[in-house]
C-alpha cells in the first residue's frame, strides 16, 4: 500500500491523513490556521526507489478578512434634555466565522463631556458573522445657549476579526439656537423725531451681521 514518503514525513503548515492502504486511498490535509499560502508533502507510490516519491503542493487560501471604519455624524443639539446621535461601525466584508469584537471610547473636542455630550465607554462590543454593520449611540446635551457648532471623537480600539481602515469617528454638534433680538418691537416712525435704541443680541452664532 502506500503511505507517506520517508523524506518529507508531512507539510510544513498543516497535517495530512490517509486512508486505508491501497489503490485509490484518500489522502486529507489540514492546514493549521497560520498565514502561509502554500504547503508541500510527498507520498510513497509503493514501488521502491528512485522514482516512488510523489510530491503534493497544497495552495492554501486565506480567509478574507475585512476591513472596519466608523462613519462621522452632525445633528442638532437640541433644545433641552437629550437627543441620540448615532454613529455606525461599517465592515467592507461580512464578518467571518467568530464575528468582528472592538472597544470604544468619546473624547472631547470642542464639545465637553457632561457639558455638551454624555460620555461612553463601551468593550466587547461585537458585529456577528455574517453582518457588516453595528450602531452606537452617543446622547447629545440640548441647551440654548449661544454658541459655534461643536465637536467630540469617538475612538474604535482593541479590534478583533478585521482590520482598522478609520478607527476614529468625529461628532459635530450643529448649533440650532435662533438668534433674538431686544426689543422686538420699535416705535413707529415721526417726522422729525430722531429715535435712538440699542438692539440687544442673545442667542445664535456671532457675530451678528
Amino acid at each position: 500500500g502506500w503511505g507517506l514518503g520517508p523524506v518529507e514525513s508531512g507539510p510544513a503548515h498543516g497535517t495530512v491523513n490517509r486512508g486505508n492502504p491501497g489503490t485509490g486511498q484518500v489522502f486529507t490535509y489540514t492546514h493549521n490556521g497560520n498565514a502561509a499560502t502554500s504547503d508541500f508533502f510527498s507520498i510513497d507510490d509503493g514501488n521502491g526507489p528512485p522514482n516512488n516519491l510523489i510530491g503534493v503542493t497544497i495552495t492554501i487560501v486565506q480567509p478574507t478578512v475585512p476591513s472596519l471604519s466608523i462613519g462621522n455624524v452632525s445633528q442638532n443639539e437640541g433644545d433641552a434634555g437629550t437627543t441620540s446621535m448615532r454613529f455606525t461601525v461599517s465592515l467592507s466584508a461580512p464578518a467571518g466565522a467568530g464575528g468582528v469584537s472592538f472597544s470604544l471610547a468619546t473624547a472631547n473636542g470642542s464639545a465637553m463631556a457632561g457639558q455638551d455630550y454624555q460620555a461612553l465607554s463601551l468593550t466587547g462590543q461585537t458585529i456577528a458573522a455574517g453582518s457588516t454593520t453595528r450602531t452606537i449611540d452617543v446622547q447629545v446635551t440640548g441647551d440654548t445657549l449661544q454658541e459655534p457648532n461643536e465637536t467630540f471623537f469617538v475612538n474604535i480600539s482593541n479590534v478583533t476579526g478585521a482590520v482598522v481602515a478609520d478607527g476614529q469617528a468625529q461628532g459635530t454638534i450643529l448649533n440650532d439656537d435662533l438668534m433674538v433680538i431686544t426689543p422686538a418691537n420699535l416705535p413707529a416712525p415721526q417726522v422729525g423725531v430722531f429715535y435712538d435704541q440699542q438692539l440687544d443680541t442673545t442667542g445664535g452664532v456671532a457675530p451678528y451681521l
